[in-house]
């Protein structure tokens, strides 16, 4: 099996074995497809009648203010991601 070069210079730079890079995309994909499946299966279940009667009980007001990101922390999970080329 041939990986892109690009890839497995990447996991290199990050101590990563190639068993590991596989591993963790694996996990990664299969974490979504199971995701996107339970929310299908969800949502058939669902009733637009239901959501619109509980979402007439929220109040109606302005959202509390979020404060912004942590730059640090935004740069650090990206540079994982970036890593395992996903």
């Amino acid at each position: 099996m041939l990986l892109n070069p690009v890839s497995m210079k990447t996991g290199e730079d990050q101590d990563v074995s190639i068993n590991q890079f596989i591993t963790t995309a694996l996990a990664e994909k299969l974490a979504v497809l199971m995701t996107v499946e339970y929310l299908e299966e969800r949502g058939k279940r669902g009733s637009r009648r239901e959501f619109r009667r509980a979402l007439s009980k929220v109040r109606d007001r302005k959202p509390d203010a979020v404060p912004p990101r942590s730059t640090a922390r935004q740069t650090s999970i990206g540079s994982r991601r970036r890593g395992f080329g996903l």
